[in-house]
């Protein structure tokens, strides 16, 4: 007999609690769970949180108070709470005095893991009212790749995967035309900021439609009197409730130029990560900064360095929304980078974030106290997602307005944006649409990217260090630039872009294998059976394996266009990867040709790596919506391909493969010269 006594003074913290291991443990052996006794003191709590195990805890002294997901209960001595894998909860002492005592038992169950997801999968309504809005381009140049890789391509290709999976699905996008930056760039090009403005979000619409994002409204926020209606209400409203404060607060000012110093028109380094930064937020860390905090700041027209006057502005305290803020965050489908960072930024008190600037390029504060002073353009885009959806439910017909996305739990709204964005759209705009419209839903999900380089430096408008979205579609196939653009996509982590990689790619990878694979397809077929596709026959255990692989590789794309697990670059790397497995399939199978008797294994050999194909078609619909079109055509198939299949699917017996042996795919070419 073995007897361990409880021990206080072996409890260590963990998760906000203070606990010690019972078993496993040397005397026991191992046990196929985990438990230990747990100790909260008066009126403290678990940290919340979530596991892919399963876990209980039974209470052996005192009283609390537990939360699992939305649900709340109070917990007493002998109560046993179960949770399911990756359940958010929480356990707090309901005493102020009494210290709750629990044992948490917990034990890795993957069969329950999984068939916790087959639960949420089978349970995932359809049709639903789905909006994506892609962070609005500053209209200071045309689309580079930088913004083409990242928000704008990840917005279409989401939104095109959900129509295909029933949902009514839309794509806004719009021009942040009041940003300083416009103004910087029309003091260079000899125009008004308006002017610059209107010039450059036309090309960019242009650019648009050049590399087929489906964009369903673009938002044009100077062209329309709402804008400036919902605008002006927001922050009338913000500030008689309290929302948004005035205050004197210190700012950086150029003596030289005798300017007030905001956002693009001071340079200096930042003071978190010291990377090279300019006023309102980091783009290397993603942190925000208050301007006067910015090391060695420098004036960006004279490059002196500044000095600090006390300037009365407006302001919007982020602290009063913490609470929402963190149910919020609880909830919301975003990167492990994305959550790493809001939690670092939710680690300190909250900023007080400046709404109000000097400056004569911009919508004017609409109070008075205030003149000369201009709403801040970020503040300002948080309010033009709204117009921009107000104007694409008018222009299709929607009813509610913006009100029918952004204030109904059964639609979906998305952001997607770069890493630099993270902040804005993760803390600072949900807390200023939940004070705006308390019945409002900030978006249920982030897409977000990190930064994309050129020949390993930052693109760069301002610096014209890029590769114009428009100058390589001109001289490309708009799905060779999107296939490159998915696959090196810089999700996680900062990836290069260079001319000639982009050649090699096409040239080696869709020139080389796809459209060698697929022409090498149409031969066979032409040869053997005139082209006509034949029903299978004989089926041996390699074609039970392709044909289970065939299943792997669509599931790993309805991952990769999911919102949990999205990313281009997987999607891009799993169509390759079909059609690498495809052409050594057919490979291998081909000594089937050469047996008279073999007929009947040699039929289901071809209507495998046609079924190959066809599933090369759906996956690449997002992505590459030309190619996959002239595939599903080149299939026989007269309807379009619309709806997303989960299992793969024999082409239907009979039907004619045509065109397969085309070249699809045109030599790339890098440089008009």
């Amino acid at each position: 007999m073995h007897i361990r006594k409880l021990d206080p003074s072996t409890f260590q913290p963990s998760y906000g609690v203070t606990c010690t291991r019972i078993f496993p443990s040397p005397e026991s052996g191992d046990t196929p769970f985990n438990a230990y006794w747990s100790l909260i003191e008066p009126g403290g709590a678990s940290q919340l949180h979530r596991h892919h195990e399963g876990e209980a805890f039974i209470v052996v002294r005192g009283t609390g108070i537990m939360t699992v997901d939305d649900e709340t209960e109070p917990v007493d001595v002998g109560d046993v709470i179960f949770m399911k894998p990756l359940t958010d909860h929480t356990l707090a002492n309901a005493s102020e005095t009494e210290q709750l005592l629990f044992m948490n038992v917990y034990w890795e169950d993957i069969k329950l893991l999984l068939a916790e997801d087959d639960e949420e999968e089978a349970a995932a309504p359809k049709g639903v009212l789905t909006l994506a809005y892609p962070t609005p381009p500053n209209p200071n140049g045309d689309v580079h790749l930088g913004h083409f890789s990242g928000p704008f391509l990840s917005a279409d290709m989401y939104i095109r995967h959900r129509r295909m999976m029933g949902d009514p699905a839309y794509m806004v996008m719009g021009s942040d035309d009041n940003q300083v930056w416009t103004a910087t760039m029309a003091e260079a090009r000899g125009e008004t900021p308006q002017q610059t403005a209107d010039h450059f979000a036309h090309k960019i619409d242009e650019t648009l439609q050049m590399s087929r994002i489906d964009c369903h409204y673009f938002f044009h926020p100077n062209a329309t009197g709402l804008n400036r209606q919902m605008l002006d209400n927001a922050v009338s409203k913000l500030y008689a409730d309290g929302h948004l404060v005035a205050k004197d607060a210190p700012a950086l000012w150029c003596e030289s130029c005798d300017i007030y110093l905001f956002e693009a028109l001071v340079r200096g380094k930042c003071p978190h990560c010291d990377a090279e930064c300019c006023g309102h937020s980091c783009e290397e860390c993603g942190l925000p900064n208050q301007t006067v905090d910015v090391k060695d700041a420098k004036c960006a027209h004279c490059k002196s360095t500044p000095v600090e006057r006390n300037v009365r502005r407006l302001f919007f305290p982020l602290e009063p929304h913490r609470e929402m803020l963190e149910e919020y965050h609880r909830k919301t489908i975003m990167s492990n980078q994305h959550r790493a960072l809001i939690t670092r930024l939710m680690g300190d008190e909250l900023p007080d974030i400046c709404v109000s600037h000097l400056c004569d390029w911009g919508i004017p504060v609409p109070m008075e106290g205030f003149e000369g002073q201009i709403v801040s353009a970020w503040f300002e885009m948080a309010f033009g997602y709204l117009v921009g959806t107000e104007e694409l439910a008018q222009q299709e017909g929607i009813e509610g307005g913006w009100r029918a996305f952004w204030c109904s739990d059964e639609a979906r709204v998305v952001e997607v944006f770069g890493f630099d964005n993270c902040w804005n759209h993760g803390v600072w705009f949900p807390a200023v649409l939940k004070a705006f419209d308390a019945n409002a839903n900030p978006p249920g999900a982030f897409l977000s990217n990190q930064l994309y380089r050129l020949d390993n430096q930052k693109f760069s408008t301002s610096r014209d260090h890029a590769v114009w979205a428009r100058d390589i579609l001109a001289m490309n196939s708009p799905d060779t630039v999107r296939c490159y653009g998915a696959y090196t996509c810089p999700e996680s982590e900062q990836t290069n872009y260079t001319r000639e990689a982009f050649a090699q790619f096409v040239e080696e990878e869709l020139i080389g294998k796809w459209q060698g694979w697929l022409s090498s397809l149409q031969q066979r077929m032409d040869t053997l059976y005139g082209g006509k596709i034949p029903e299978a026959g004989a089926w041996t255990a390699p074609h039970l394996s392709f044909l289970k692989r065939l299943k792997g590789f669509l599931d790993d794309a309805t991952e990769a266009y999911s919102l949990e697990g999205f990313s281009p670059q997987r999607a891009a790397r799993t169509a390759c990867q079909l059609v690498h497995a495809g052409n050594e399939f057919g490979k291998s199978e081909s000594a089937w040709a050469s047996s008279p008797t073999a007929h009947n294994e040699l039929r289901t050999s071809l209507a495998l790596e046609l079924a190959a194909a066809r599933c090369l078609a759906m996956i690449t619909q997002p992505l590459m919506p030309d190619f996959s079109n002239h595939l599903w055509s080149c299939l026989g198939y007269g309807e379009p391909l619309k709806e997303w299949e989960t299992e793969p699917h024999f082409v239907t017996p009979g039907q004619m493969v045509t065109g397969l042996s085309d070249d699809y795919f045109p030599t790339p070419v890098i440089s008009e010269d």
